[in-house]
């Protein structure tokens, strides 16, 4: 696996108004190797990793600001946890949280606080990496045996835990939720109880 990645945002390119400035500017490209191609079908750059040699040109002359390329100090060589798809975001850690105490999980945008929470809350399962949709064959209690994760993600299948999680965007709350915060609680307590 090579020591870098090459992002590119879905939502940012578009191949088909620009002039591939990223493919016609890659000297890796110019040299007649298929570093940067075009995925015609779902209208996208897709960049070949094994080929990349990390140079940033690709970065600097997409006119959208699709492509990010991140140095990855070594080489990881372990499955992914969670791959959003090719040239996609991947994480590779999770954080493990401890009974009775609090778990804050700071940091930049795009670095995976939202798919952790979302893989430790249940509401996401991992995929290590197969971005076909296929099963895959990874037995998570083996996967995690040993690590501090283990016994939580157990709980967590089991439904021994219960796992309440604030909305990332809180602004979009305003108008869809009505009253004080300690009477909502008070109020979904009291229906849990009864």
């Amino acid at each position: 696996m090579p020591n870098r990645l090459g992002i590119v945002a879905r939502d940012k390119c578009k191949p088909d108004k620009c002039r591939l400035e990223c493919k016609t500017n890659c000297p890796v490209v110019r040299i007649g190797k298929l570093c940067i191609e075009i995925d015609l079908k779902n209208s996208v750059a897709e960049i070949n990793e094994n080929l990349c040699i990390g140079c940033g040109i690709c970065v600097k002359k997409c006119p959208y600001k699709a492509i990010e390329i991140v140095q990855f100090p070594q080489t990881i060589e372990e499955l992914p946890i969670y791959k959003y798809g090719k040239n996609c975001f991947q994480l590779f850690r999770l954080p493990s949280p401890k009974q009775g105490k609090i778990l804050g999980i700071i940091g930049s945008n795009g670095i995976g606080k939202s798919t952790a929470l979302k893989i430790l809350s249940g509401n996401l399962a991992p995929n290590f990496g197969n971005v076909q949709g296929e099963t895959i064959c990874v037995d998570l209690k083996k996967y995690f045996r040993g690590k501090l994760i283990h016994k939580y993600l157990e709980s967590i299948t089991k439904r021994i835990y219960k796992v309440l999680m604030k909305p990332q965007y809180i602004d979009t709350l305003q108008g869809t939720i009505k009253g004080k915060i300690g009477d909502i609680l008070n109020k979904k307590k009291e229906r849990e109880d009864s």
